[in-house]
């Protein structure tokens, strides 16, 4: 929906001045922020980047297909404990689901993130 929202001039304007004001200037203590939601395609995790890395200019890097990174914070998206159905135990890999890879590439990204 993120992508939807952001299509419009309104929806630009408000998730940009929402990221630049909760994400541009993090403390230095901040290495992970856990970002909820994905998007079907991934399209959330795609407008989320992009909002979030105009907010904070730097060197991004893809760290994988749910987590980002300017070097200093890495950026991990989960699925969203609200999600309704099987999405959530998909991702968790409780059931055989090609989500479930993201689920472990998201705690990949967490381990990464926490051992720098």
């Amino acid at each position: 929906m993120l992508d939807k929202f952001v299509a419009t001039p309104f929806g630009q304007e408000v998730a940009g001045n929402c990221a630049t004001a909760f994400l541009a200037t993090l403390p230095d203590s901040t290495k992970l922020v856990i970002m909820f939601g994905l998007g079907t395609k991934m399209n959330y995790v795609r407008e989320a980047r992009r909002l979030v890395s105009a907010a904070r200019p730097g060197a991004w890097r893809t760290v994988n297909e749910v987590a980002y990174s300017d070097g200093r914070v890495t950026f991990v998206h989960v699925e969203h404990f609200a999600s309704q159905g099987a999405l959530v135990p998909n991702w968790l890999g409780e059931n055989s689901h090609d989500r479930s890879k993201l689920g472990i590439m998201a705690r990949d990204a967490v381990r990464i993130a926490l051992e720098v």
